[in-house]
């Protein structure tokens, strides 16, 4: 049993993997981050947090999205 691909698939497949990435990864990275900035105080890993908290709500969105019109 053979596993058939089209060709214009392979396309598309960097974005599926970002929204994933987005989707599990981001979250945790603004967690991390939130942490760090209350343990050590600076402001740069709050700043962090901050924008991979608005790239996870868009990624989530557009995960959302995608996975709606696909199926």
């Amino acid at each position: 049993m053979s596993l058939l691909i089209p060709d214009w698939l392979f396309t598309i497949l960097p974005l599926a993997i970002l929204l994933a990435a987005l989707f599990w990864g981001a979250p945790l990275i603004a967690l991390v981050s939130e942490l760090t900035a209350m343990i050590t105080g600076k402001p740069f890993p709050a700043r962090c947090a901050q924008q991979m908290s608005r790239l996870a709500v868009a990624g989530h969105g557009a995960a959302w999205i995608c996975a709606a019109m696909g199926g």
